[in-house]
């Protein structure tokens, strides 16, 4: 698990906890590679994680900064305000303040590089190529992406959120899927939602995990939800139809954090109106956690869930306390079983004993 924390004295910095084992990644003492100077403890950004490697994007000086990783324990620089775009000489200004993403050692990253241009670049087998920037056209028309959201990666394809359209004038957004040059679509705002007859007029970022999609999407106010596209069929994860596990009422919301996907299976934070942790796995909705429960002795104050917080049948979440504390905490969903008297009543207590605090 990686995170980013801070202290009162101003130390921040991403850490990662193995086996039990709290490690830092880099922190306000760690040079930033290349340079001579430290990170500064303004400009961490969530890290993300995937097999123990680590990537984040950092500032070490004013405005100057980049997207770093560590592999197999060896911290280096991805790109920097130093490093040239691909294809230019010109080079990046910019890193914005989204996640990286990073997957087998290979890093995804949304960053800028001169007035309005931008893009997603990856960084695969140690070269840095682009994924698609405000040149790229959307699905071979004639139409160009113009702005970016925050990329995810794994196994080199790349999955993003985009507006498109000329300079100057939006005319959709979309969910996309990026592997070897060729881009597939999997939701603009001329997709009709699944269970309805809308189209989708919003999107949050994707996550993606071996080929399989997850995001967030509005298809009029108030309806929203939670939607995946596994094996290559778009379907409803949980919408504002959606009974709350447990309950006879509807999710009323779904946040803009980022849900998570793994194995098909999706992480999820909803409002009901309470927030929630909520999963769907082999099928089945379950409840994890919601604001108002009790959690090592305190009440749970809010919840966050991050794109990789999703790992088989485990999910990272961080959780405040009490309003005054805060920690990051795993569940792991429980296992079904044969009434539905005897799911919520298992649940709870495999849920108190699964939670364990890590930091």
């Amino acid at each position: 698990m990686a995170f980013k924390g801070s202290s009162l004295d101003f130390v921040a910095g991403i850490y990662v906890d193995a086996d039990g084992a709290l490690d830092v990644v880099a922190d306000t003492s760690t040079i930033a590679p290349g340079t001579q100077e430290t990170f500064v403890s303004c400009c961490f950004s969530d890290p993300s994680i995937d097999s123990g490697n680590v990537a984040f994007r950092a500032d070490f000086g004013m405005n100057v900064g980049g997207i770093y990783a560590e592999v197999d324990g060896a911290l280096d620089v991805v790109a920097d305000t130093n490093t040239l775009v691909p294809g230019t000489q010109e080079p990046f200004l910019f890193f914005g303040e989204q996640t990286p993403s990073i997957d087998a050692g290979n890093v995804a990253f949304e960053a800028g590089f001169g007035m309005n241009l931008g893009g997603i670049y990856a960084e695969v087998d140690g070269a840095l190529r682009v994924v698609a920037d405000t040149g790229t056209p959307v699905a071979g028309g004639q139409e160009v992406f113009l702005i970016f959201g925050e990329p995810s990666i794994d196994a080199g394809s790349v999955a993003f959120w985009a507006l498109f359209g000329f300079p100057g004038d939006v005319r959709g957004r979309g969910i996309y899927v990026e592997a070897d040059g060729v881009f597939d679509v999997v939701a603009d705002d001329s997709t009709i939602v699944p269970g309805s007859q809308e189209t989708f007029v919003f999107f949050g970022e994707p996550s993606i995990d071996t080929g399989n999609v997850a995001f967030q999407a509005q298809f009029g106010f108030p309806n929203s939800g939670i939607y995946a596209e596994v094996d290559g069929a778009l379907g409803v994860v949980a919408d504002t139809s959606t009974l709350v596990p447990g309950t006879q009422e509807p999710f009323l919301f779904f946040g803009e954090q980022t849900p998570s996907i793994d194995a098909g299976n999706v992480a999820f934070l909803g409002l009901s109106p309470d927030a929630g942790i909520y999963a769907k796995v082999d099928g089945r909705l379950v409840e994890i956690l919601r604001e108002g429960d009790s959690l090592d002795g305190k009440t749970v104050s809010f919840l966050e869930l991050g794109p990789d917080s999703l790992s088989g049948n485990e999910i990272a979440f961080h959780a405040g306390l009490d309003g005054v504390d805060s920690g990051i905490f795993v569940a792991t969903v429980p296992e079904p079983h044969s009434t539905l008297v005897g799911v919520f009543a298992i649940t709870a207590v495999a849920l108190i004993a699964a939670l364990r605090r890590t930091a």
